[in-house]
């Protein structure tokens, strides 16, 4: 460990020497613009000119709290401009004295010939904008999301694929973590998949694909994070918003709900309910080659969903330097799973089988999320000091019940002769906490923070499972289970910018000390582990001019087992077919290299590497003799990806602009298990094209067409075919802009469908299947609210504000 530690260290004293080496040479000016009201206001443009050379030296534009920064070796005794639409534009000279402070503070005046009231400034973001270190997807303007909800969102995003047992990874890359608004979310599986369902899109701003996340950012991750954003109050006044959506795929489905905001003077106070009811179609196959026989299954599964959800929050300014606030979330959704299945039997030279096998299994489950976030935020000073608090809890609970029966017939025409039944309850309850301190403190011409975070996990997971035995249920104590799972991790993180010219470097490091222990009542086994891992991060950013840029970006990451992996219990989803988790199961570590172009936010070309080790997998090994395929969990993967990846962004005309992305990509596999395939590689691609069409001079009627093809890849040891999808909608906007109409059109040609290939113990396995996703969807939208009456001028106040491992 003290070699890595030294490594860094050395490194990043060698980057603050250098930076202090050319601070030498080059002057910073720094400040705060504000109002009258000592409010601090966003994009003024801050130009450094010359009056005697007669030109622009340098520009920049404050952020979201008023903050600007200037490095130039020409400062002295030239002037700093300060210009923004809704104020009187000002000069400062900047004198010896000026620069000696190094932080000023600016205060403009309102515009005296303006009426604020009547000025109206609209900018439209990018569907898709790309950043030094993430691909922002702005959900608020897309129209395929419109009357969905976080994971149809989710599946829109740019380079994301959600897969179709729930995973999310990033394109042609292993998975990752997800994030809502900066808070991790340690679900997984139908429980991430449930989460995300209860929030609906309209609430959500954009979302962030984070490849390689600075050093304030958990570890978690092996490809990086995917941050939800959800939408923040702006404007004094009460304002909301009730929609209904219809939806028709094979059943119909409903959702609906209400959100609204209320702001005035220093409080921001903003909540929602919302509630579903969807029912939806899947169907799977697999076909199982062993030695002497065929077992082809199909099999169909109508899934039943309710849920209720609702948020609570409020901010309140205690002072201009101060901000105090917490948030409430909570949902309870419940799921009703019917499945029937069909093994036909069969030798390979027979025409007829020897055997048919029926399956039927009805699982309902019932989970209740509560979440609550407390933050406080203290700003020092104008150049951006401060100190940001968050503390976290999560309440999660789930009831789990799951009955199945079994069985088996000579031929079609046969009576059928019962094999097996039972029933299997996993009740399961986690609590987690975590708090988190981050200081920032640039100086001079660096820009610094560090901080520390602490977090508590607490998972209780039991299973009580009945054989069933002449119409009675028996409990089988050797299959019954309970299993204790803690986890606590310390972390420390320090994050340094600086500019070097055109070059800005930031360098970072991330040290997590994790402890756990798993105890299993039923096998009086105990378990348990401790590390400390450290994580560095670097970005590096080549500004050539002001329309192109060159990136370079490494990161460490890590990605611990889900708390399901580790549960020793095996359970049973048929007398053929069962599943176990390994408590032994370790972390896997990732090293990403990224490289990319930008070129006017237009088109940007990136190249990656991805090393993944240690890696984790469920494997599905076939028994031979008993016919009976056991789903284990084990580390024995080690995964090299690299490939490149080209986006544009386009704007045809006024009426048709579009983001159309290709990836071309290499994943090579090598397993340490002995059963399967010691090496599996191959290539791979992905290619999509989202374009949006406005219809007349109004802006009020909107069209999209949304369409990916992914080509053949590797994914594991899996081999995975090709398949696509399309999607089209349609949006008005009427009464005023209040009312919004959408319809649209998901998986329109049915061909979203995933299959694969893998030999498992020398058996070939081709499985997948159809989620159903091909579905018609009318959204209906209404706006309400008016601006709060003030009898004097005020600008409104905005305010800024764990959980994915089940």
């Amino acid at each position: 460990m003290k070699n890595p530690l030294r490594v860094i260290l050395f490194c990043f004293g060698k980057f603050l020497f250098l930076s202090s080496l050319h601070s030498l040479g080059q002057e910073r000016i720094s400040g705060q613009v504000i109002n009258k009201s000592n409010k601090s206001i966003q994009d003024v443009s801050v130009i450094l000119f010359s009056k005697t050379a007669g030109q622009v030296l340098k520009t920049s534009i404050t952020d979201a709290g008023g903050h600007f920064e200037i490095n130039s070796d020409h400062l002295l005794d030239n002037d700093l401009k300060f210009t923004h639409l809704n104020y009187d534009e000002r000069i400062i000279h900047l004198d010896a004295e000026a620069l000696k402070k190094g932080v000023i503070t600016v205060l403009l005046e309102e515009a005296s010939h303006r009426n604020l009231k009547e000025v109206q400034v609209t900018t439209k973001k990018r569907l898709i904008e790309r950043k030094i270190d993430r691909t922002i997807f702005n959900v608020e303007n897309s129209i395929a999301v419109i009357g969905g909800d976080a994971m149809d969102a989710l599946s829109k995003a740019p380079g994301v694929r959600v897969g179709s047992n729930n995973s999310i990874s990033i394109i042609g890359k292993n998975t990752v973590k997800v994030l809502i608004n900066d808070k991790l979310l340690r679900l997984s599986g139908d429980d991430l998949v449930n989460y995300l369902k209860s929030i609906p899109a309209a609430d959500l701003s954009r979302i962030e694909v984070i490849t390689n996340p600075p050093s304030k950012y958990d570890a978690e991750g092996n490809s990086g994070l995917i941050n939800i954003v959800t939408r923040k109050a702006k404007r004094e006044g009460f304002y909301g918003n009730v929609r209904m959506n219809f939806i028709k795929t094979v059943y119909q489905s409903e959702n609906g709900g209400l959100s609204f905001s209320y702001v005035k003077d220093r409080m921001t106070l903003t909540g929602g309910v919302n509630g579903n009811h969807n029912k939806t179609y899947a169907t799977n196959t697999k076909r199982t080659f062993y030695p002497e026989q065929l077992w082809d299954e199909s099999a169909n599964k109508t899934k039943k969903n309710r849920s209720i959800s609702g948020s609570i929050g409020l901010d309140y300014k205690i002072n201009s330097k101060q901000l105090i606030g917490f948030q409430y979330n909570t949902s309870f959704p419940g799921n009703d799973d019917k499945a029937s299945s069909l093994t036909t039997v069969g030798a390979y030279e027979k025409l007829n089988p020897d055997s048919l096998i029926t399956t039927n299994s009805l699982t309902s489950t019932r989970i209740q999320n509560h979440s609550f976030n407390i933050h406080h935020e203290i700003e020092i000073d104008s150049a951006g000091k401060g100190i940001f608090t968050d503390a976290d809890y999560f309440y999660y609970t789930k009831g789990s019940s799951g009955i199945y029966s079994s069985y088996a017939q000579e031929d079609a025409m046969s009576d059928p002769v019962h094999l097996s039944g039972a029933l299997n309850q996993t009740p399961q309850k986690i609590k987690l906490m975590s708090a988190q301190t981050e200081f920032r403190y640039p100086v001079r011409s660096y820009k610094l923070s560090w901080g520390a975070k602490v977090s508590m996990i607490r998972n209780n997971s039991n299973s009580n499972f009945y054989i069933e035995n002449a119409d009675t249920l028996l409990l089988d104590t050797s299959r019954t289970f309970k299993f204790r799972y803690k986890e606590n991790t310390e972390a420390l993180f320090f994050s340094g910018n600086r500019s070097f010219g055109k070059l800005e470097v930031q360098l970072g490091v991330r040290a997590e000390y994790t402890q756990i222990n798993g105890v299993s009542e039923t096998y009086n086994q105990e378990n348990e582990a401790s590390y400390l891992k450290i994580f560095p991060t670097a970005y590096f950013l080549y500004k050539f001019n002001d329309e192109q840029s060159l990136s370079l970006t490494y990161g460490r990451r890590i990605s611990r087992p889900e708390y399901s992996r580790l549960n020793p219990f095996r359970y049973y989803s048929s007398p053929y077919s069962y599943s176990e988790g390994n408590p032994y199961l370790l972390p896997s570590y990732s090293n990403n290299f990224e490289i990319s172009h930008n070129y006017k936010d237009l088109v940007t070309s990136q190249g990656f590497v991805s090393i993944l080790n240690n890696g984790f997998d469920q494997i599905g090994i076939p028994d031979k003799n008993t016919n009976i395929i056991g789903i284990v969990q084990r580390n024995f993967l080690k995964v090299t990806s690299c490939g490149i990846n080209e986006t544009i962004n386009t704007t045809y005309s006024s009426w048709l602009e579009g983001y159309h992305e290709i990836s071309v990509y290499h994943n090579s596999t090598v397993s340490s298990n002995i059963n399967t395939p010691k090496k599996v590689d191959g290539w791979g691609a992905y290619l999509s094209t989202s374009n949006t069409i406005t219809f007349n001079k109004k802006k009020t009627i909107f069209g999209s067409t949304d369409f990916w093809f992914q080509f053949p890849e590797v994914s594991g040891v899996d081999k995975v075919k090709s398949y696509y999808n399309l999607d089209l909608g349609l949006k008005l906007l009427l009464l005023h802009k209040k009312l919004t109409v959408v319809i649209n059109g998901t998986d329109l040609l049915k061909s979203n469908k995933v299959y694969f290939s893998s030999i498992t113990n020398s058996i070939v396995q081709n499985y997948g299947g159809y989620s159903g996703a091909r579905s018609v969807r009318l959204s209906l939208s209404y706006k309400f609210g008016a601006a709060i009456k003030s009898p004097r001028k005020k600008n409104s106040v905005s305010n800024d504000s764990e959980k994915k491992r089940i």
